[in-house]
C-alpha cells in the first residue's frame, strides 16, 4: 500500500482505502518533487511523500527516514539481490511524484521492492533532477528485463532511468572509454572538415546514416574521406579551433581523475583532433583514424592510413587498454552515441548512451539524455555535494 501526504498538512487516503476520493484527483502526481521521506512495506513500514513549494530551501528540509527494520528483516535482506535505479530529469524540468510512482510500479512488476530513495542533485535548489532508488528482491526479473521495463516507462515519461546491481562495482569503476564526436565534443569533426571543403551536405548525410546503423561504418568512412580529396591539410588546425566540449565534460574528467580513473578517447574521427582532446582533458589514451596527406604534406588525398577505427576496432582497443591497466571488465565504462559504439559499449561492464540515436539507446545499458555528461557521476552513485568536493580537490 502507498500512502501519500500533501502540502505538509492534510492526509490523502490511499485509493484502495474505503471512501477514498478519486485517485487522479487525490494523488499529487504532477507536483514537482521538492522534499520527501520514504519507506516501504518490506523491511520498512510505508511510503510517505511530503510536498513543498519549489523554493530555494525546499530540499534543505528533506531527510531520509532512518532504517527502522527489525533484525529479522535485516537478515532477510542479506539473501536478496539489490539494485540501484537512478532517475535523471531534463535540464530545465524536475522529477515529479508521478515519475516516481510510475517507476515504482515498473519495479513492482519486476518483483522488486523499493528500500530507500536518496536525492542526488543539489538539495539547496529545486527542482530535484536526480535521485537514487534502492530496490531489492529475493526473486527478481533478470537485469535485462528490468532495464527493458524501465526503458519503456522512462521513454514514456521523458526521463532517464538507469538500473544496475547495487554492489561495490557500481561506485568503484576504474576505466572510462569515451567516443569523441557528439560525445566528448559537440561536433562531428568530419562534417566540420567537409563544411570548409564545400561538401558538407553529402558528408553529413552519410554520417547520419552511419550513426543510425544504416551503412557499415568502414564503408561510410571510405565514402566520406574520398569526398575530402584535395582539401588543404591545414583544415585540421582550423577545425581544432572550433572544437567545443559537451556540457559537463571538463568537470567530469577532472572528477574522474580525482577518483583515480584512467580515461581514453577512441574515435572514428581523426587522430590530430583526438590528440588535442586527450591533451586538453588530461586523458591517458587516444586512438582514431589517420588521414593520408600528399607527399608535400599540403593536401588530403582522400584516403586513410592504417587500420580503420570502426566498431570492431573500438571494442578491441577497449579490451587492450583494460588489459594494459589490469582493469576487469566489470570496472570499465564505455560512453558513446552512435551505432559504431555499440560493440565497445557491450564489451564494457557498463555501456552508456549519451544523447544517442534511438537504436543505440534501446541497446545500451544506461542512457543520458540530459544536458550534462556530468550526470554520469550520478549514475555511479555520487551526489551533488560529493561531486563538488571532487572538483574542489581538483582545483587545489
Amino acid at each position: 500500500m502507498l500512502a501519500w501526504t500533501g502540502a505538509r498538512s492534510s492526509l490523502l487516503p490511499h485509493p484502495d482505502a474505503p471512501n477514498a476520493p478519486n485517485a487522479s484527483a487525490a494523488r499529487p502526481s504532477d507536483a514537482l518533487l521538492a522534499d520527501f521521506a520514504y519507506t516501504t512495506t518490506g523491511p520498512l513500514a510505508s511510503l510517505a511523500v511530503s510536498l513543498a513549494a519549489p523554493s530555494s530551501d525546499a530540499l534543505a528540509n528533506w531527510q531520509p527516514l532512518s532504517d527502522v527494520s527489525s533484525k529479522a528483516s535485516d537478515q532477510s535482506q542479506q539473501q536478496q539481490d539489490s539494485y540501484a535505479v537512478t532517475l535523471l530529469s531534463g535540464a530545465s524540468s524536475g522529477l515529479t511524484l508521478g515519475h516516481i510512482a510510475a517507476v515504482l510500479a515498473s519495479l513492482s512488476a519486476c518483483s522488486l521492492t523499493p528500500v530507500s530513495i536518496r536525492v542526488l542533485s543539489d538539495r539547496a535548489s529545486s527542482p530535484v533532477t536526480a535521485l537514487d532508488i534502492i530496490a531489492s528482491s529475493s526473486s527478481p526479473s533478470s537485469l535485462a528485463a528490468i532495464r527493458a521495463a524501465l526503458y519503456e516507462t522512462s521513454t514514456r515519461l521523458g526521463i532517464d532511468a538507469a538500473v544496475q546491481h547495487n554492489n561495490v562495482a557500481r561506485r568503484h569503476k576504474r576505466l572510462v572509454i569515451f567516443d569523441m564526436d557528439s560525445t566528448l565534443i559537440q561536433q562531428e569533426v568530419i562534417d566540420e572538415i567537409a563544411r570548409h571543403a564545400g561538401v558538407v551536405g553529402q558528408v553529413s548525410a552519410i554520417t547520419e546514416a552511419a550513426m543510425r546503423g544504416e551503412i557499415d561504418f568502414t564503408e561510410s568512412l571510405k565514402r566520406r574521406v574520398a569526398l575530402l580529396k584535395g582539401t588543404p591539410a591545414s583544415i585540421l588546425d582550423t577545425v581544432r579551433g572550433l572544437i567545443t566540449f559537451s556540457p559537463g565534460v571538463p568537470d567530469l574528467c577532472r572528477a574522474l581523475k580525482m577518483l583515480g580513473f584512467r580515461l581514453a578517447v577512441i574515435s572514428g574521427g581523426f587522430i590530430p583532433l583526438a590528440r588535442y582532446v586527450k591533451a586538453t582533458l588530461s586523458l591517458d589514451y587516444a586512438f582514431a583514424n589517420e588521414l593520408k596527406v600528399s607527399e608535400d604534406g599540403l593536401v588530403l588525398v582522400g584516403e586513410t592510413v592504417g587500420p580503420v577505427v570502426d566498431g570492431v576496432r573500438k571494442a578491441e582497443l577497449l579490451t587492450v587498454i583494460a588489459q594494459t591497466e589490469s582493469v576487469p571488465r566489470e570496472q570499465v565504462i564505455a560512453v558513446g552515441d552512435g551505432a559504431n559504439d555499440l560493440l565497445m559499449m557491450g564489451a564494457a561492464g557498463l555501456g552508456v548512451a549519451y544523447r544517442a540515436k534511438p537504436k543505440v539507446q534501446q541497446q545500451a545499458a544506461v542512457r543520458i539524455n540530459g544536458h550534462s555528461l556530468l550526470n554520469l557521476l550520478h549514475i555511479l552513485g555520487y551526489d551533488w555535494q560529493e561531486i563538488q568536493d571532487l572538483l574542489a580537490m581538483s582545483r587545489a
